[in-house]
């Protein structure tokens, strides 16, 4: 029952890492192994289950640059870590800060990225009941991605007025979450968690650290917990009752009696959790060999050089997060708050189908993994484009192949260093004519068929893609990657010439990654094949099947055309109906279904209305286009209209892998591309 929940705050204050900390204790108690995942963390806190967190500023930092996707590759390798011997992650999302600017769009990316169920947390201790209703409202259609809401449920936390644990004051006005109900929300309230206390009792040592606290006797400092704090500059008889079990007593340095009262309660068996002394001022030696038994064992005194208004103003902004090491306190919070979750959600959820979306992040993410799991040699022909030897240096640092780059080392070296760049020494360049006439024998003997002469073969290696190409057939590298400043022509017709198709393939054919803002889908044929016939077009359909299984995505195949089932017909819909029978026949195993058009094919609503009965309507992740017209047409509008990351034209069907750039390539594509070809050579 792999699942991830991820917890966003409506608001401030809203109790973020207790609610984590009381979902994981709940979902133990049910016997489901859970653990909690915290994708970034501000480093000035000392959170409870913040492993493999990111620096917030590192995080920021990428972000405001435009680096998301860099972030976000970190961030599911972290989660991907976690989740590995869990059953479900619980993710702690950023609470909502007055001084940042990035935590709930940061939450939104990662809930994009990583496709989670989502559980609004919201605190009513500050919020009146219209108010409140509007946050979480908003928060909803906040984390709705294009139209898909993985929202599921509410947690109302601090549901009661609340009386300061450290300070002894209580909030005025009503609890006005109890008046919320799911007819209010439109999703299921699975908790309704009232204000305790006692789940604010920080442990003393920790005080100590906020107020750079000297221990004159440390008595009790390891395990004291601070439920109370309380100013004392009145006289003896008013300060008497501040003398209970675990108050925590400032005072002035010089009160003596003070002091003295709080000693001879210790020594009356009161549980004093401890005494702060201000103004620099510490008590005579006199004073504490009256108490030396109670200061020894049970009381720690501290002393401070700010003045008792200073310091309670200090504590009064300390904030009161749960520290990693405090095991207790965490044991104490989950399990107030695991008792206010609701059973009957737990049933019903678990029950639940879920249907899983490959998100683009995680994607890329399964791309690196796979890539760096078995490093191929990529060569890389159009070796002075400077976006080719950026991409390049990137993908030797990040690990992703190897790298071999056709063109002159000096020239290579000026262009890296003008990026900003050094050359990696895993780096290989190779200067074309150096090995032009190594490789004249290998092109003549595959093009002698041809009339390929000693003269001609000479010639035709002047161009890097063709000595590329037969580099790559003769064993020399593992996969080929141009284009940037090629046409696809130019790229593509020496591989047709020298590589050649697979045993088990007809035709060589592309798909297109698309990286939509919800989910990668792959089309096919987007870039070679004109009019295909039925048998074609079954072909097709098979191999980005197997290319889409492959690279981590499910395939379901959908044979698009203008017609869904029999609400349409002709010739283009009889292509499509054929060679949707052809893939059934010969390969029963790839989920398949056509004649669908394409708001059918991806969207559940339309599916629904149009083919309610079909295995692949409103779920396809591969779209077989009937023609190149169409194919082409959709891919560039999709991508222009919703600003996707498309990586391709992915060639399928070559013995070995050759893919083509589009002259526009950005690094990210050219970086994207080199990691798919690399993974297409680890095919045995």
């Amino acid at each position: 029952m792999k699942r991830a929940l991820f917890l966003v705050p409506a608001s401030s204050s809203s109790g973020l890492h207790a609610v984590s900390l009381g979902l994981k204790k709940f979902f133990e108690m049910h016997g489901v192994n859970a653990e909690i995942f915290k994708p970034i963390i501000d480093v000035k806190e000392d959170y409870a289950g913040s492993n493999k967190a990111i620096n917030i500023n590192i995080a920021a930092n990428l972000y405001s640059n435009g680096q998301s996707d860099l972030l976000m590759e970190q961030i599911i390798d972290n989660y991907q870590i976690v989740a590995q011997s869990v059953d479900i992650v619980i993710i702690q999302g950023l609470p909502i800060a007055s001084d940042s600017h990035y935590s709930q769009q940061l939450n939104k990316k990662i809930s994009g990225a990583i496709n989670p169920e989502i559980i609004i947390v919201a605190s009513s201790q500050h919020e009146a009941k219209d108010d409140l209703l509007k946050n979480i409202n908003m928060t909803k259609r906040f984390f709705s991605h294009h139209g898909k809401n993985n929202v599921i449920a509410c947690i109302l936390n601090k549901t009661t007025p609340s009386k300061s644990a450290l300070h002894n004051s209580t909030d005025s006005g009503k609890a006005p979450l109890e008046l919320l109900t799911k007819a209010d929300l439109n999703i299921p309230i699975i908790a309704n968690i009232p204000w305790e206390q006692r789940l604010l009792q920080p442990l003393l040592k920790d005080i100590i650290k906020y107020i750079d606290g000297k221990v004159i006797n440390k008595g009790n400092l390891d395990e004291a917990r601070v439920s109370q704090i309380s100013m004392c500059a009145r006289g003896l008889d008013n300060f008497l009752p501040a003398l209970k079990e675990g108050n925590f007593i400032i005072t002035a340095g010089d009160r003596s009696d003070i002091i003295l009262a709080t000693c001879l309660s210790v020594i009356n068996g009161c549980k004093i959790s401890g005494l702060l002394l201000t103004g620099g001022y510490t008590p005579k030696k006199e004073l504490l060999d009256l108490c030396y038994k109670p200061l020894l064992n049970d009381l720690c005194i501290i002393s401070t050089g700010y003045d008792s208004f200073t310091t309670t103003s200090i504590m009064h902004k300390m904030p009161m997060h749960i520290k990693q090491y405090d095991n207790s306190q965490q044991e104490v919070v989950g399990s107030y708050i695991a008792n206010y979750i609701s059973k009957e959600w737990l049933n019903s959820w678990v029950e639940k189908d879920i249907k899983t979306r490959l998100t683009p992040a995680l994607f890329r993410q399964q791309l690196m993994s796979k890539a760096k799991n078995d490093l191929k040699t990529i060569l890389l022909p159009e070796g002075t484009e400077p976006r080719i030897i950026e991409a390049a240096i990137l993908c030797v640092n990040r690990k992703l192949a190897k790298i071999i780059l056709l063109g002159n080392q000096d020239e290579i070296t000026i262009i890296a260093n003008n990026l900003g760049y050094d050359l990696p020494p895993e780096l290989k360049i190779i200067k074309p004519e150096d090995i032009i006439e190594n490789y004249i024998p290998a092109l003549i003997e595959l093009r002698k068929h041809k009339g390929m002469n000693q003269h001609i073969a000479k010639e035709q290696l002047k161009d890097n893609i063709v000595l590329a190409t037969i580099m790559l057939a003769d064993g020399a590298a593992d996969g080929l990657v141009a284009g940037a400043i090629n046409t696809t022509a130019n790229t593509i017709r020496p591989a047709l010439q020298l590589i050649k198709t697979k045993e088990d393939s007809s035709l060589v054919s592309s798909v297109f990654f698309m990286c939509l803002p919800n989910q990668v889908i792959i089309y096919g044929d987007c870039a070679i094949n004109a009019d295909p016939t039925a048998d074609q077009l079954a072909d097709i359909a098979i191999q980005s099947a197997l290319s889409a299984e492959h690279f981590g995505i499910t395939a379901k195949v959908a044979m698009l055309s203008y017609a869904t089932g029999s609400s349409g017909s002709g010739s283009e819909v009889d292509k499509v109906i054929e060679a949707t029978n052809i893939v059934k026949k010969q390969h029963p195993n790839i989920i398949i279904d056509g004649p669908l058009q394409y708001d059918a094919a991806t969207n559940s609503d339309v599916a629904i209305a149009k083919a309610a009965n079909s295995p692949v309507a409103g779920s396809a992740t591969v779209c077989i286009f009937p023609n190149l017209n169409a194919g082409n047409t959709t891919y560039k509008a999709v991508q222009r209209s919703t600003n996707a990351l498309c990586i391709g034209p992915v060639l399928q069907g070559l013995s070995k892998p050759v893919n083509d750039l589009s002259r526009g390539a950005t690094i990210d594509d050219i970086v994207f591309t080199i990691t798919i070809t690399a993974i297409q050579a680890q095919k045995k």
